[in-house]
């Protein structure tokens, strides 16, 4: 439900899109020119851990297991 697809994109779920504005003209005009090829951003993010089928089917048999070893005690 984003824009990608409407600006002809065709990205895997999890692609992160943005956008910049230039606000020094000397810069901007380079950019235009191919001087610069890229930029760096930095920030701190906190990822939602998502498991794979198999982990958790795996984390799911471990709980039985040890459900079946407490119970015998």
């Amino acid at each position: 439900m984003d824009k990608s697809k409407a600006y002809g994109f065709e990205l895997p779920k999890g692609t992160w899109m943005i956008s910049m504005k230039i606000d020094d003209d000397k810069v901007w005009a380079d950019a235009k020119e191919g001087k610069y090829k890229g930029f760096s951003i930095e920030g701190y993010f906190a990822d939602k851990l998502e498991m794979s089928l198999q982990e958790e089917e795996a984390e799911k048999l471990i709980s039985e297991i040890l459900n079946i070893l407490n119970d015998g005690k």
